[in-house]
This record gives C-alpha cells, sequence and structure tokens, in this order.
C-alpha cells in the first residue's frame, strides 16, 4: 500500500511538471524568423511596400497630368490674347476717304464700323437677302469669329486664318449680285486681313 501511494504521488508528480511545461512553453515568444507566422508576415509587408509603390506612382501621375493641364491652360489664353488682338485690329479696319460713302451707308445699316462683314450673318438677322444663305453654304462674318476665339471654339492659327479668309471668299462669291460699294470696301478689308495676319503669324512665331 505504501509503494502504491509512493507511485501515485510521483505520477501526480510528474504529470503537474508537464503541465507547467506545457504551460511554459505556450508562453514563450516564437522566436524572429522563426515559424509560419514570420513569413506570413514577410509577405503581408512586402503586400504594404507593393500597394505603397503603386499609391506613389499613382499621385505622381496625377501631379504631372494637373502640370500639363496647367501649362495647356496657358497656352491657350496666351493664344486668345494674340487672336483677339488680330481680330478686332481686323474689325477696326481704316477706310481710305475715298469709300466714305459707301461706309457711312452701312454704319446708318447698323453695321459696326460701317463694317458689312462686321456684322453676324445668320437666316432672318435682315441684314442680308433670304438668297445669301442659298448661294452661301458657310456664311461667316468677323464677330461670329471673334465669339469663337473668346469661348476658346478658335484657338489655333489655321483655324483662325481658314475662318477669316472665308469671309473674303464669300464676299467674292456674293459680290457678283450686288453693287460695287461692297466689291470696294472688300477690297479695303481684304488688304487689311493680309496686313493683321502677317503680324499674328510673325507674333506666332511661324515664317513666311
Amino acid at each position: 500500500e505504501t509503494e502504491s501511494k509512493t507511485i501515485n504521488k510521483e505520477k501526480d508528480e510528474s504529470t503537474d511538471n508537464h503541465q507547467k511545461r506545457e504551460r511554459s512553453r505556450s508562453k514563450s515568444p516564437v522566436p524572429e524568423g522563426g515559424g509560419g507566422s514570420g513569413t506570413e508576415d514577410k509577405k503581408h509587408k512586402t503586400k504594404r511596400r507593393k500597394i505603397e509603390i503603386v499609391d506613389d506612382e499613382a499621385n505622381a501621375s496625377d501631379s504631372d497630368d494637373e502640370a500639363k493641364k496647367v501649362e495647356r491652360n496657358k497656352q491657350m489664353l496666351a493664344n486668345k490674347r494674340k487672336l483677339l488682338k488680330a481680330i478686332e485690329a481686323i474689325i477696326k479696319v481704316k477706310w481710305a476717304k475715298s469709300m466714305k460713302p459707301a461706309v457711312e451707308n452701312f454704319k446708318q445699316m447698323g453695321f459696326e464700323n460701317g463694317n458689312p462683314f462686321a456684322v453676324p450673318l445668320v437666316p432672318g438677322c435682315g441684314w442680308v437677302p433670304e438668297e445669301y444663305f442659298e448661294k452661301i453654304k458657310q456664311p461667316i462674318d468677323l464677330l461670329t469669329i471673334k465669339e469663337n476665339v473668346e469661348s476658346f471654339h478658335t484657338n489655333d492659327l489655321e483655324s483662325f486664318e481658314a475662318d477669316v479668309w472665308r469671309v473674303i471668299s464669300n464676299s467674292k462669291q456674293w459680290s457678283k449680285h450686288v453693287d460695287d460699294s461692297l466689291r470696294v470696301l472688300r477690297i479695303a478689308q481684304e488688304k487689311n486681313i493680309q496686313k493683321n495676319l502677317a503680324e499674328l503669324r510673325k507674333e506666332w512665331g511661324v515664317e513666311e
């Protein structure tokens, strides 16, 4: 019986010692770099670094786009100033004294500066007969060109020149059906356009 008690006591002590070792082991920190959890941590860190790199690249791209947008806006404003200066000079043509009767006639009709090319040409405007729009398929006038420049609809030299010269070509086509006064003013306006476009091209940096 004494031996049995001794054996049981030793078993209990052995069990207690085993449980203490297990508890101690569970509390022990995992060695750095050891075990599966360390590998998972490395994967997560790598993933975070990749996300940070992608975010940095996206931010850099956004910054570049914004800088390009600002530069583009500056260029458009600079173009607008040059084109407005040119179209205003074209509208305010200096007529020769010999043209005074024709100019006064157009002024009384409501044309700015007596300039028949500086009035909106739309059906029903009252300035020109409806027949005009049957013969002229692409009507254009200097005031409409100015409005297009102000609204940035026209912002490059090539489009601007094409519109201005279309005013003259339309006038030549229509002049076949009207009196000499319009033809005389058209010739003066054409010379004024040539002069101002030459100055604009020089300011634009375009060689003749």
